[in-house]
Protein backbone atom coordinates (compact mmCIF):
# COMPACT_ATOMS: atom_id res chain seq x y z
CA UNK A 1 0.00 0.00 0.00
CA UNK A 2 3.18 2.15 0.38
CA UNK A 3 3.59 5.56 2.77
CA UNK A 4 0.53 6.62 4.32
CA UNK A 5 -0.16 10.03 4.04
CA UNK A 6 -0.57 12.50 7.10
CA UNK A 7 -0.56 16.37 7.92
CA UNK A 8 -0.53 17.45 11.08
CA UNK A 9 -2.00 14.42 12.17
CA UNK A 10 -4.61 14.15 9.74
CA UNK A 11 -4.44 11.84 6.87
CA UNK A 12 -4.51 13.35 3.93
CA UNK A 13 -7.71 12.45 1.30
CA UNK A 14 -5.08 10.05 -0.42
CA UNK A 15 -4.36 8.56 3.15
CA UNK A 16 -7.61 7.85 3.57
CA UNK A 17 -8.11 6.01 0.90
CA UNK A 18 -5.31 3.82 1.54
CA UNK A 19 -6.28 3.34 5.14
CA UNK A 20 -10.17 2.31 3.53
CA UNK A 21 -7.91 -0.21 1.11
CA UNK A 22 -5.84 -2.13 3.75
CA UNK A 23 -9.30 -2.13 5.52
CA UNK A 24 -11.08 -3.64 2.05
CA UNK A 25 -7.92 -5.99 1.78
CA UNK A 26 -7.46 -7.44 5.77
CA UNK A 27 -11.61 -7.68 6.13
CA UNK A 28 -11.58 -9.35 2.78
CA UNK A 29 -8.51 -12.10 3.50
CA UNK A 30 -10.25 -13.19 6.60
CA UNK A 31 -13.90 -13.27 5.05
CA UNK A 32 -11.93 -15.87 2.71
CA UNK A 33 -11.32 -17.77 5.58
CA UNK A 34 -14.82 -17.48 7.47
CA UNK A 35 -16.59 -18.98 3.95
CA UNK A 36 -14.34 -21.63 3.36
CA UNK A 37 -16.59 -24.66 4.69
CA UNK A 38 -19.88 -23.51 3.38
CA UNK A 39 -17.41 -22.71 -0.04
CA UNK A 40 -16.69 -26.91 0.23
CA UNK A 41 -19.79 -27.97 0.50
CA UNK A 42 -20.81 -26.09 -2.63
CA UNK A 43 -18.22 -27.49 -4.48
CA UNK A 44 -19.76 -30.50 -4.21
CA UNK A 45 -22.40 -29.76 -4.49
CA UNK A 46 -21.89 -28.51 -8.12
CA UNK A 47 -20.30 -31.43 -8.57
CA UNK A 48 -23.55 -33.32 -7.73
CA UNK A 49 -24.77 -31.07 -10.11
CA UNK A 50 -21.77 -31.32 -13.25
CA UNK A 51 -22.83 -35.60 -12.98
CA UNK A 52 -26.52 -35.10 -13.51
CA UNK A 53 -28.74 -34.51 -10.03
CA UNK A 54 -31.93 -32.78 -11.65
CA UNK A 55 -34.08 -33.33 -8.57
CA UNK A 56 -33.52 -32.63 -4.72
CA UNK A 57 -33.29 -36.15 -3.57
CA UNK A 58 -30.82 -37.57 -6.34
CA UNK A 59 -27.80 -39.12 -4.84
CA UNK A 60 -24.75 -39.31 -6.75
CA UNK A 61 -22.23 -42.23 -5.96
CA UNK A 62 -18.59 -41.45 -6.08
CA UNK A 63 -16.74 -44.83 -6.77
CA UNK A 64 -14.75 -44.79 -9.58
CA UNK A 65 -11.43 -42.83 -9.34
CA UNK A 66 -11.45 -40.54 -11.59
CA UNK A 67 -14.71 -38.66 -10.47
CA UNK A 68 -12.99 -38.95 -6.73
CA UNK A 69 -9.84 -37.11 -7.59
CA UNK A 70 -11.68 -33.52 -6.99
CA UNK A 71 -13.02 -34.51 -3.61
CA UNK A 72 -10.89 -33.06 -0.87
CA UNK A 73 -8.56 -35.79 0.91
CA UNK A 74 -10.72 -38.78 -0.14
CA UNK A 75 -9.67 -42.66 -0.28
CA UNK A 76 -9.83 -45.42 -2.39
CA UNK A 77 -10.77 -47.86 -0.23
CA UNK A 78 -14.97 -46.71 -0.27
CA UNK A 79 -17.42 -45.27 -2.15
CA UNK A 80 -18.96 -42.13 -1.44
CA UNK A 81 -22.92 -41.31 -1.57
CA UNK A 82 -24.11 -37.91 -1.48
CA UNK A 83 -26.80 -35.30 -1.92
CA UNK A 84 -27.62 -31.48 -1.18
CA UNK A 85 -31.42 -31.23 -0.80
CA UNK A 86 -33.14 -27.51 -0.14
CA UNK A 87 -35.42 -27.75 2.44
CA UNK A 88 -37.27 -24.61 1.52
CA UNK A 89 -37.91 -26.81 -1.90
CA UNK A 90 -38.67 -29.96 -0.56
CA UNK A 91 -39.99 -29.27 2.69
CA UNK A 92 -39.57 -31.95 5.35
CA UNK A 93 -37.78 -34.96 4.81
CA UNK A 94 -37.42 -37.96 5.76
CA UNK A 95 -34.01 -39.77 5.26
CA UNK A 96 -35.08 -43.73 5.21
CA UNK A 97 -31.35 -45.55 6.02
CA UNK A 98 -30.36 -49.00 6.60
CA UNK A 99 -28.74 -51.74 8.50
CA UNK A 100 -25.15 -53.15 7.14
CA UNK A 101 -21.46 -51.24 6.71
CA UNK A 102 -22.09 -47.48 6.04
CA UNK A 103 -20.78 -44.40 7.50
CA UNK A 104 -23.34 -41.46 7.39
CA UNK A 105 -23.72 -37.86 8.41
CA UNK A 106 -25.45 -34.86 8.14
CA UNK A 107 -24.57 -31.43 8.04
CA UNK A 108 -25.73 -28.27 7.71
CA UNK A 109 -23.99 -26.20 4.94
CA UNK A 110 -21.44 -25.07 7.31
CA UNK A 111 -20.16 -29.02 7.92
CA UNK A 112 -21.38 -28.82 11.40
CA UNK A 113 -22.63 -32.09 12.18
CA UNK A 114 -26.26 -32.32 12.70
CA UNK A 115 -26.33 -36.10 12.63
CA UNK A 116 -25.43 -39.71 12.21
CA UNK A 117 -26.54 -42.91 10.99
CA UNK A 118 -25.38 -46.23 9.96
CA UNK A 119 -22.38 -47.67 12.01
CA UNK A 120 -21.67 -44.53 13.80
CA UNK A 121 -25.55 -43.52 14.35
CA UNK A 122 -27.66 -44.13 17.33
CA UNK A 123 -28.48 -48.10 15.78
CA UNK A 124 -24.12 -48.70 15.41
CA UNK A 125 -25.42 -49.99 12.43
CA UNK A 126 -27.09 -53.11 13.59
CA UNK A 127 -30.54 -51.67 12.32
CA UNK A 128 -31.96 -49.00 10.27
CA UNK A 129 -33.57 -45.70 11.15
CA UNK A 130 -35.31 -43.29 10.03
CA UNK A 131 -34.46 -39.26 10.62
CA UNK A 132 -37.08 -36.19 9.84
CA UNK A 133 -34.99 -33.30 8.44
CA UNK A 134 -36.65 -29.75 9.12
CA UNK A 135 -35.35 -27.11 7.58
CA UNK A 136 -34.77 -23.24 9.37
CA UNK A 137 -38.71 -22.49 10.17
CA UNK A 138 -40.36 -25.51 9.51
CA UNK A 139 -41.89 -27.15 12.25
CA UNK A 140 -42.28 -31.13 13.20
CA UNK A 141 -45.80 -33.07 12.45
CA UNK A 142 -48.18 -34.62 15.47
CA UNK A 143 -46.99 -37.93 13.86
CA UNK A 144 -42.68 -38.11 14.66
CA UNK A 145 -42.14 -40.97 17.48
CA UNK A 146 -40.27 -43.77 14.63
CA UNK A 147 -38.42 -40.36 13.83
CA UNK A 148 -34.75 -39.56 14.58
CA UNK A 149 -35.85 -35.22 14.36
CA UNK A 150 -33.31 -32.78 12.99
CA UNK A 151 -33.83 -29.09 12.99
CA UNK A 152 -31.15 -28.04 10.44
CA UNK A 153 -30.22 -23.88 10.52
CA UNK A 154 -29.47 -23.92 7.30
CA UNK A 155 -31.96 -24.32 3.87
CA UNK A 156 -29.61 -26.88 2.16
CA UNK A 157 -28.12 -29.48 3.39
CA UNK A 158 -25.33 -32.12 2.73
CA UNK A 159 -25.90 -36.04 3.27
CA UNK A 160 -23.43 -38.43 2.59
CA UNK A 161 -22.72 -41.66 3.83
CA UNK A 162 -19.62 -44.10 2.87
CA UNK A 163 -19.87 -47.63 1.64
CA UNK A 164 -17.36 -49.52 4.00
CA UNK A 165 -17.10 -52.42 1.50
CA UNK A 166 -17.53 -51.12 -2.31
CA UNK A 167 -18.38 -54.95 -3.40
CA UNK A 168 -21.74 -54.05 -1.69
CA UNK A 169 -22.51 -50.36 -3.24
CA UNK A 170 -25.02 -51.99 -5.81
CA UNK A 171 -26.74 -53.99 -3.02
CA UNK A 172 -26.64 -51.14 -0.32
CA UNK A 173 -27.56 -48.27 -2.37
CA UNK A 174 -31.45 -49.02 -3.04
CA UNK A 175 -31.52 -49.63 0.15
CA UNK A 176 -31.24 -45.55 1.56
CA UNK A 177 -33.81 -43.22 0.88
CA UNK A 178 -34.50 -39.69 0.79
CA UNK A 179 -38.03 -38.27 0.20
CA UNK A 180 -40.70 -35.98 1.00
CA UNK A 181 -42.63 -36.76 4.65
CA UNK A 182 -45.82 -36.20 2.71
CA UNK A 183 -44.91 -39.20 0.39
CA UNK A 184 -43.53 -41.78 3.99
CA UNK A 185 -46.50 -44.20 3.06
CA UNK A 186 -45.28 -44.53 -0.90
CA UNK A 187 -41.82 -43.77 -1.03
CA UNK A 188 -40.57 -43.52 -4.04
CA UNK A 189 -37.48 -45.69 -4.58
CA UNK A 190 -33.75 -43.68 -4.14
CA UNK A 191 -32.92 -42.22 -8.02
CA UNK A 192 -28.71 -42.61 -7.38
CA UNK A 193 -26.44 -41.64 -10.31
CA UNK A 194 -23.09 -42.94 -10.94
CA UNK A 195 -20.11 -40.21 -11.20
CA UNK A 196 -18.28 -39.97 -13.84
CA UNK A 197 -17.16 -36.29 -14.34
CA UNK A 198 -13.69 -34.80 -13.81
CA UNK A 199 -15.10 -32.34 -11.31
CA UNK A 200 -12.64 -30.74 -8.38
CA UNK A 201 -14.75 -29.71 -5.12
CA UNK A 202 -11.67 -27.39 -4.53
CA UNK A 203 -12.88 -23.61 -3.69
CA UNK A 204 -12.78 -21.45 -6.86
CA UNK A 205 -10.08 -18.79 -7.25
CA UNK A 206 -10.13 -15.31 -8.23
CA UNK A 207 -13.77 -13.45 -8.36
CA UNK A 208 -15.41 -17.14 -8.82
CA UNK A 209 -14.65 -17.38 -5.06
CA UNK A 210 -16.34 -14.08 -4.06
CA UNK A 211 -19.35 -14.85 -6.77
CA UNK A 212 -19.78 -18.34 -4.60
CA UNK A 213 -19.61 -16.03 -1.32
CA UNK A 214 -22.89 -14.06 -3.01
CA UNK A 215 -24.59 -17.30 -3.68
CA UNK A 216 -24.45 -18.11 -0.44
CA UNK A 217 -25.47 -15.00 1.29
CA UNK A 218 -27.98 -14.86 -0.84
CA UNK A 219 -29.34 -18.24 0.05
CA UNK A 220 -28.61 -18.84 3.37
CA UNK A 221 -30.38 -16.99 6.15
CA UNK A 222 -28.51 -15.28 8.83
CA UNK A 223 -26.95 -16.45 11.91
CA UNK A 224 -26.41 -14.43 15.00
CA UNK A 225 -22.82 -15.36 15.02
CA UNK A 226 -21.71 -14.13 11.23
CA UNK A 227 -23.60 -10.55 11.83
CA UNK A 228 -20.59 -8.66 12.03
CA UNK A 229 -19.17 -11.08 9.13
CA UNK A 230 -22.34 -9.84 6.85
CA UNK A 231 -21.34 -6.35 7.91
CA UNK A 232 -17.80 -6.65 5.98
CA UNK A 233 -19.23 -8.29 3.58
CA UNK A 234 -22.05 -5.37 2.42
CA UNK A 235 -18.78 -2.99 2.63
CA UNK A 236 -17.52 -5.30 0.10
CA UNK A 237 -20.64 -5.12 -2.21
CA UNK A 238 -21.82 -8.58 -0.91
CA UNK A 239 -24.70 -7.86 0.60
CA UNK A 240 -28.58 -10.41 1.16
CA UNK A 241 -31.49 -8.63 -1.18
CA UNK A 242 -28.89 -6.62 -3.69
CA UNK A 243 -26.84 -7.26 -6.72
CA UNK A 244 -23.29 -7.81 -6.55
CA UNK A 245 -21.64 -5.57 -9.28
CA UNK A 246 -18.02 -4.28 -8.09
CA UNK A 247 -16.21 -2.21 -10.23
CA UNK A 248 -12.41 -3.19 -11.86
CA UNK A 249 -10.67 -1.82 -8.72
CA UNK A 250 -12.58 -3.60 -6.25
CA UNK A 251 -12.43 -6.97 -8.57
CA UNK A 252 -8.62 -6.21 -8.28
CA UNK A 253 -8.42 -6.02 -4.45
CA UNK A 254 -11.21 -9.22 -4.43
CA UNK A 255 -8.94 -11.11 -6.14
CA UNK A 256 -5.63 -10.07 -4.68
CA UNK A 257 -7.35 -10.92 -1.00
CA UNK A 258 -8.67 -14.50 -2.20
CA UNK A 259 -5.28 -15.16 -3.18
CA UNK A 260 -3.59 -14.53 0.43
CA UNK A 261 -6.54 -15.27 1.72
CA UNK A 262 -5.80 -19.20 0.72
CA UNK A 263 -2.19 -18.60 1.33
CA UNK A 264 -3.08 -18.09 4.62
CA UNK A 265 -5.20 -20.94 4.94
CA UNK A 266 -2.55 -23.27 3.99
CA UNK A 267 -0.36 -22.03 5.92
CA UNK A 268 -2.79 -22.75 8.99
CA UNK A 269 -3.19 -26.43 7.41
CA UNK A 270 0.31 -26.93 7.68
CA UNK A 271 1.89 -25.19 10.90
CA UNK A 272 -1.48 -25.39 13.43
CA UNK A 273 0.09 -22.89 15.27
CA UNK A 274 -3.43 -22.56 17.40
CA UNK A 275 -2.98 -25.95 18.76
CA UNK A 276 0.55 -26.66 20.15
CA UNK A 277 1.51 -30.46 21.01
CA UNK A 278 -0.07 -31.28 17.86
CA UNK A 279 1.86 -34.72 17.10
CA UNK A 280 0.62 -38.62 17.42
CA UNK A 281 3.69 -38.91 18.88
CA UNK A 282 6.74 -36.85 20.27
CA UNK A 283 9.40 -38.77 18.16
CA UNK A 284 6.39 -38.48 15.03
CA UNK A 285 5.88 -36.09 12.16
CA UNK A 286 2.76 -37.21 12.22
CA UNK A 287 0.19 -35.19 14.06
CA UNK A 288 -3.62 -35.51 14.10
CA UNK A 289 -5.59 -33.50 11.03
CA UNK A 290 -9.04 -32.97 12.70
CA UNK A 291 -8.53 -30.47 15.21
CA UNK A 292 -11.72 -28.42 14.94
CA UNK A 293 -14.54 -29.16 17.42
CA UNK A 294 -17.02 -30.86 14.94
CA UNK A 295 -19.85 -27.74 16.21
CA UNK A 296 -17.11 -25.58 15.77
CA UNK A 297 -17.58 -23.68 19.02
CA UNK A 298 -15.50 -23.18 21.95
CA UNK A 299 -17.20 -22.37 25.52
CA UNK A 300 -16.58 -18.22 24.55
CA UNK A 301 -15.72 -18.18 21.28
CA UNK A 302 -16.55 -19.58 17.93
CA UNK A 303 -13.72 -20.99 16.37
CA UNK A 304 -12.30 -19.43 13.23
CA UNK A 305 -8.46 -20.81 12.68
CA UNK A 306 -9.03 -24.79 12.77
CA UNK A 307 -12.01 -24.82 10.93
CA UNK A 308 -10.33 -23.08 8.46
CA UNK A 309 -7.23 -25.66 8.88
CA UNK A 310 -9.48 -28.91 7.92
CA UNK A 311 -11.98 -27.26 5.55
CA UNK A 312 -9.37 -26.12 3.79
CA UNK A 313 -8.18 -29.53 3.27
CA UNK A 314 -10.87 -31.71 3.72
CA UNK A 315 -15.13 -32.35 3.30
CA UNK A 316 -17.12 -33.24 6.88
CA UNK A 317 -16.65 -33.33 10.37
CA UNK A 318 -18.30 -35.11 13.01
CA UNK A 319 -17.57 -36.31 16.47
CA UNK A 320 -17.22 -39.64 15.42
CA UNK A 321 -14.54 -38.68 13.22
CA UNK A 322 -12.60 -37.48 16.59
CA UNK A 323 -13.30 -40.14 18.92
CA UNK A 324 -10.45 -41.98 21.48
CA UNK A 325 -12.67 -44.57 21.90
CA UNK A 326 -11.12 -47.76 20.46
CA UNK A 327 -13.27 -49.57 17.87
CA UNK A 328 -15.72 -46.41 16.57
CA UNK A 329 -15.47 -44.27 14.25
CA UNK A 330 -12.05 -43.06 12.93
CA UNK A 331 -9.27 -41.40 13.53
CA UNK A 332 -7.11 -38.91 10.77
CA UNK A 333 -3.29 -38.74 11.28
CA UNK A 334 -1.20 -36.69 8.42
CA UNK A 335 2.17 -35.62 7.47
CA UNK A 336 3.52 -32.89 5.37
CA UNK A 337 7.16 -33.20 6.01
CA UNK A 338 9.30 -36.42 6.26
CA UNK A 339 11.53 -37.38 8.68
CA UNK A 340 14.06 -34.37 8.35
CA UNK A 341 11.54 -32.32 9.00
CA UNK A 342 11.48 -31.21 4.80
CA UNK A 343 8.51 -30.40 3.42
CA UNK A 344 7.38 -33.39 0.99
CA UNK A 345 8.30 -33.40 -2.35
CA UNK A 346 6.20 -34.84 -5.12
CA UNK A 347 9.00 -35.13 -7.32
CA UNK A 348 10.84 -37.44 -5.20
CA UNK A 349 10.14 -41.01 -3.85
CA UNK A 350 9.37 -41.82 0.07
CA UNK A 351 9.46 -45.00 1.96
CA UNK A 352 7.01 -45.69 4.85
CA UNK A 353 7.18 -48.33 7.27
CA UNK A 354 4.07 -49.57 8.92
CA UNK A 355 4.77 -52.06 12.15
CA UNK A 356 2.50 -55.65 11.70
CA UNK A 357 -0.59 -55.85 12.68
CA UNK A 358 -2.17 -52.26 12.85
CA UNK A 359 -4.93 -51.85 15.14
CA UNK A 360 -8.51 -51.51 13.60
CA UNK A 361 -11.43 -52.78 12.77
CA UNK A 362 -12.52 -51.98 9.48
CA UNK A 363 -9.90 -50.98 7.58
CA UNK A 364 -7.11 -48.36 7.64
CA UNK A 365 -5.58 -46.31 4.42
CA UNK A 366 -2.72 -44.49 3.50
CA UNK A 367 -3.74 -42.13 0.79
CA UNK A 368 -1.09 -39.61 -0.63
CA UNK A 369 -2.93 -36.28 -1.98
CA UNK A 370 -1.53 -33.38 -4.23
CA UNK A 371 -0.62 -30.00 -2.46
CA UNK A 372 -4.26 -29.53 -3.49
CA UNK A 373 -5.83 -32.09 -0.88
CA UNK A 374 -7.00 -34.10 -3.80
CA UNK A 375 -6.22 -38.04 -5.31
CA UNK A 376 -2.80 -37.47 -7.69
CA UNK A 377 -4.55 -37.21 -11.05
CA UNK A 378 -3.62 -40.78 -12.38
CA UNK A 379 -5.48 -43.53 -14.70
CA UNK A 380 -4.87 -45.96 -12.28
CA UNK A 381 -6.07 -46.52 -8.63
CA UNK A 382 -2.52 -45.23 -6.89
CA UNK A 383 -3.65 -42.30 -4.51
CA UNK A 384 -4.81 -44.80 -1.54
CA UNK A 385 -2.01 -47.34 -2.01
CA UNK A 386 -2.56 -50.13 0.68
CA UNK A 387 -5.25 -51.14 2.74
CA UNK A 388 -5.12 -53.66 5.63
CA UNK A 389 -5.79 -56.89 3.54
CA UNK A 390 -3.52 -55.49 0.51
CA UNK A 391 -0.13 -55.46 2.10
CA UNK A 392 2.40 -56.76 -0.48
CA UNK A 393 4.98 -59.56 0.68
CA UNK A 394 7.94 -57.35 1.22
CA UNK A 395 8.75 -56.88 4.36
CA UNK A 396 10.14 -54.01 6.79
CA UNK A 397 13.12 -54.08 8.90
CA UNK A 398 10.60 -53.82 11.56
CA UNK A 399 8.32 -56.80 10.67
CA UNK A 400 5.98 -54.70 8.79
CA UNK A 401 5.62 -53.73 5.14
CA UNK A 402 7.45 -51.27 3.53
CA UNK A 403 5.37 -48.84 1.14
CA UNK A 404 6.43 -46.39 -1.53
CA UNK A 405 4.32 -43.32 -1.92
CA UNK A 406 4.99 -43.86 -6.28
CA UNK A 407 4.71 -47.41 -6.24
CA UNK A 408 8.29 -47.96 -7.27
CA UNK A 409 11.01 -48.72 -5.57
CA UNK A 410 13.57 -46.84 -6.11
CA UNK A 411 15.90 -45.32 -2.71
CA UNK A 412 14.40 -42.41 -1.59
CA UNK A 413 13.74 -40.45 1.81
CA UNK A 414 12.53 -42.08 4.23
CA UNK A 415 8.88 -40.36 6.15
CA UNK A 416 10.30 -42.81 8.88
CA UNK A 417 10.45 -45.47 10.16
CA UNK A 418 7.76 -47.14 12.59
CA UNK A 419 5.79 -44.40 11.02
CA UNK A 420 7.73 -41.68 13.10
CA UNK A 421 8.54 -39.30 9.77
Amino acid sequence: MGKIEFNRGFPTQRGVDQLFEIQDFQRATQLYQWAIPAIGVMGFERANIANGTTGETDWVIYDDYVPREGILTPNTEVSYVMTFPDLQTTGPLVLDYSAGKIAGIVMDYWQRPQFDFGLTGPEKGATGGKALLLGPGQKAPDDVADYHVMHLPTRVTCIGYRILDRSEKDKVTPLNKLYPYGERNNPPPPKVITATKDYTQSAPRGMAYWEAVNELIQREPVEERDRFFYAMLAGLGIEKGKPFAPNDQRKKLLEDAALLGEQISRALTYEKRFIPNNRYRPDARWEFALVVNPSQREANYDQLDPRTQWFYEAIGASYAMITETPGVGSIYLATYRDKDGDWLDGGRSYRLHIPPNPPMQQFWAVTVYRYAHSLPQRKIERGSVFKHQRAPEERGRLGGPVFWADGSHRQGKQLGADGAG
